[in-house]
């Protein structure tokens, strides 16, 4: 290229990454996250249609990598260029992806938006691998339409509203997020409801993260959010936990 062309690339390049007012430094007299938005101009100077970007914030602090997810996305936005982004984090794909692909043993389990992956997990890899997940297993007792009743070893029946593709007599296993479990008087009102003791209960800040003693999973975690009421869950303390039919996913065990 002409030398013209050439320094209105490499500018181009470092306004992407917001580094222009360091174009005379070298790259070792940058900070490590300065260093990595370097890699990332270098990699779009010339201006391709696709990046793989391999782990590119797993040496940056918490602060930092947070930062730099947010001047990637806007990147990404104003490029259009696709992006790979590999990484063990997982908050960090459901952050930066449009879709999410889950690899296990080389094989790719589902490949979904990070709201369908969270929300329709496709196997029980993918459903304790991608957030925090509770898991109750049993078989399927009744079918009426879409709503499938599971009863446990324990006796526990549960109802859940799913699409079809299950038989009565199947071996599930039920997955329940944490904070869609209603904790206190108001679980009566949900379509599953039960008696839980509190095993342990810590508060967290914006919420209390308990641990509760249930038949068929006896560590059961719910999230309870704290209002600033003042009213917290004791540990030992028996309360009634609940959840909507649609609150579950079921998978094959």
């Amino acid at each position: 290229m002409q030398r013209d062309e050439i320094r209105q690339r490499v500018n181009r390049g470092l306004e992407m990454v917001k580094l222009e007012k360091l174009a005379e430094r070298r790259p070792s007299e940058l900070s490590g996250g300065q260093q990595q938005r370097v890699a990332l101009a270098r990699a779009l100077v010339f201006n391709p249609s696709v990046v793989l970007l391999d782990e590119p914030l797993g040496a940056l602090d918490r602060q930092l990598r947070e930062n730099m997810q947010i001047e990637l996305k806007q990147l990404h936005r104003e490029t259009a260029v696709t992006m790979i982004y590999v990484t063990h984090d997982q908050s960090e794909a459901m952050t930066m992806s449009d879709r999410v692909a889950v690899f296990n043993g080389g094989e790719i389990l589902q490949c979904a938006s990070p709201r369908e992956l969270y929300d329709e997990p496709s196997c029980s890899f993918v459903a304790e691998f991608v957030g925090e997940n509770n898991r109750i297993s049993g078989r399927i007792s009744e079918r009426n339409g879409d709503i499938f009743t599971i009863r446990t070893m324990e006796g526990i029946t549960i109802k859940v509203n799913q699409r079809p593709g299950f038989a009565i007599g199947d071996a599930v296993h039920v997955y329940l997020r944490p904070e869609r479990i209603v904790v206190g008087p108001a679980a009566m009102n949900c379509e599953n409801h039960y008696s839980a003791k509190i095993a342990d209960a810590v508060f967290i800040g914006d919420h209390t993260k308990l641990r509760l003693d249930f038949p068929g999973c006896p560590d059961l975690i719910a999230k309870q959010n704290y209002f600033g009421n003042g009213c917290l869950p004791r540990r030992a303390e028996q309360i009634h936990v609940g959840w909507s039919i649609e609150a579950p996913r079921i998978v094959p065990a």
